[in-house]
């Protein structure tokens, strides 16, 4: 994935709309990863034909979570609070995996 794909798929999650929070997540041990919260399935709002280039999967931090839960939307969390996944990164690690392209 590109550079430019990475920031759109992170400006994506930013500006899509949410649905909420899922519920609450016990705080992590201070040694695990710190992004515990989630996975959030962030669409891509940037048109009807926009494909999965903008969607993503969002895992956030405690910090990250306690933004989202304040304003409902992925606009409050900072970009080191979250880290984002982008379906067709996801896609490509499964045609990987399994033989397949699609």
């Amino acid at each position: 994935m590109t550079e430019a794909e990475i920031r759109k798929a992170r400006q994506a999650a930013i500006q899509a709309p949410t649905m909420g929070p899922g519920p609450a997540d016990p705080p992590p041990p201070v040694d695990e990863n710190p992004y515990c919260h989630g996975p959030y399935v962030v669409l891509s709002d940037g048109s009807t034909f926009d494909g999965a280039g903008g969607c993503a999967v969002i895992f956030v931090t405690n910090d990250g979570y306690d933004e989202l839960i304040a304003c409902s939307d992925f606009k409050g969390v900072e970009f080191d609070q979250m880290e984002v996944i982008a379906l067709t990164d996801l896609m490509d690690a499964y045609n990987k995996v399994h033989g397949t392209d699609i």
